[in-house]
């Protein structure tokens, strides 16, 4: 999926495409509600009445997303664990407004593997897109940080060469090498 444009909504759903993709806009909702009362925050009224039957979400956006770092350590892990992609889920991030009296805009995301679905509400933006009611939505591409993607390549080559039996270097190396590519995508979090 990382070279697709979009996403064919009636090529998953069918022709009842229209209704299905409503059912997963209000997934991602009530996943994104949630996250937002477990961080202690208000949850947003269009959020709310989104999820009671409305078919638009005021102030807020959903979008379809891929993320490159994700990419990376997809493509690094291959042969080196059989499980799920895994599932992340961002913090959320809140903005106040300017006179620091509330919250004025949220950002979240949940993702599997590489692909899912980013959030942001912003009290003050109106008419802001979403995935629906579209028919090919766009799979936007978030770009990782400078120089994440190398880091992520120079720590995937460690574990191709310990997986071959070639892993070189200290002592310290070779163990921190061996412990990343047993652990799967433990070496990456925790940055050994």
């Amino acid at each position: 999926m990382w070279f697709w444009d979009g996403i064919s909504m009636p090529a998953i759903f069918g022709d009842e495409w229209t209704s299905k993709q409503l059912d997963l806009a209000r997934y991602f909702a009530k996943h994104f509600g949630s996250r937002i009362v477990d961080e202690g925050l208000e949850v947003p009224a269009g959020l709310v009445n989104f999820m009671n039957g409305g078919t638009k979400a005021a102030n807020i956006s959903m979008c379809f997303a891929k993320r490159e770092e994700l990419w990376e350590m997809h493509k690094g892990l291959r042969g080196v664990t059989d499980g799920p992609p895994g599932l992340w889920l961002g913090g959320v991030n809140a903005q106040l407004s300017s006179d620091r009296s509330k919250v004025a805009a949220l950002q979240t995301n949940c993702l599997v593997g590489y692909v899912g679905v980013e959030f942001l509400w912003d009290e003050n933006r109106r008419d802001m897109d979403s995935f629906f009611p579209h028919e090919i939505p766009v799979l936007n591409e978030f770009l990782a940080e400078p120089g994440l993607v190398e880091a992520i390549r120079a720590r995937s080559r460690e574990s191709s060469d310990t997986r071959k039996g070639g892993v070189r270097g200290s002592d310290t190396q070779r163990r921190k090498a061996l412990s990343g590519a047993r652990s799967g995508i433990g070496r990456f979090l925790n940055g050994e």
